[in-house]
């Protein structure tokens, strides 16, 4: 019964960012319009998750949480998982 989420912001572009679960949470919630209440439900956390999320108290989440996220939301995995660029590596 899980639908396929549409493609809600560029994904290519906050990958190139510095893009925090913060800056994800924040972005998706102004994109979609969703209030911290359906945005959690949407997401299957708390609302007071969100909030702590938002206020900066919570920093990270669980790869699961972030794996619900990408999927709950049709994202790129890349938005929270950036790859390095080739060559920006440290392998010298």
């Amino acid at each position: 019964m899980s639908e396929t989420a549409p493609q809600i912001i560029g994904t290519e572009e906050m990958a190139k960012t510095d893009a925090t679960v913060r800056a994800v949470v924040v972005r998706l919630m102004e994109s979609t319009g969703l209030t911290q209440k359906e945005f959690a439900r949407r997401w299957g956390v708390s609302e007071g998750m969100i909030s702590k999320l938002i206020s900066g108290e919570q920093k990270d989440v669980s790869f699961e949480q972030a794996r619900k996220l990408v999927n709950s939301f049709g994202l790129n995995p890349r938005v929270l998982f950036p790859q390095p660029e080739p060559g920006n590596g440290s392998d010298s």
